[in-house]
């Protein structure tokens, strides 16, 4: 019975998560401020708290017994402090493309300060 229950939890969040966000309205933030909470593209944040309960569920079903309830615990714990350390996709491509145009900026400055 536990096993049917387990399965049709994990079930229940994987549909869930299938599930597309609502899409923000991007005219509605004035000037550069921009909206609080999780980025559009950054799914996993969104979404933390029902991955981390799929974690412990999935932990606890895996181990059974008396350690069932320790390892939900470790695993939920580990999860959400995994994608809170996460870097949103967002973030990477800003940093790459950061990386890829430093040489150019640094020849641009080399030459204003050569020319004088």
């Amino acid at each position: 019975m536990s096993s049917m229950v387990t399965a049709a939890l994990l079930l229940g969040a994987a549909a869930g998560l299938a599930v597309p966000a609502r899409p923000s309205l991007s005219g509605s933030t004035v000037g550069l401020v921009e909206p609080a909470g999780p980025r559009e593209g950054d799914w996993m944040r969104r979404h933390r708290p029902v991955l981390s309960l799929l974690a412990g569920t999935g932990a606890a079903t895996l181990v059974g017994g008396p350690l069932a309830w320790p390892a939900a615990l470790a695993a939920a714990v580990g999860c959400w402090v995994a994608i809170s350390r996460s870097e949103p996709a967002s973030a990477r491509r800003e940093r790459e493309a950061l990386r890829r145009d430093l040489p150019h900026a640094v020849r641009l400055l080399a030459g204003a300060l050569g020319a004088g």
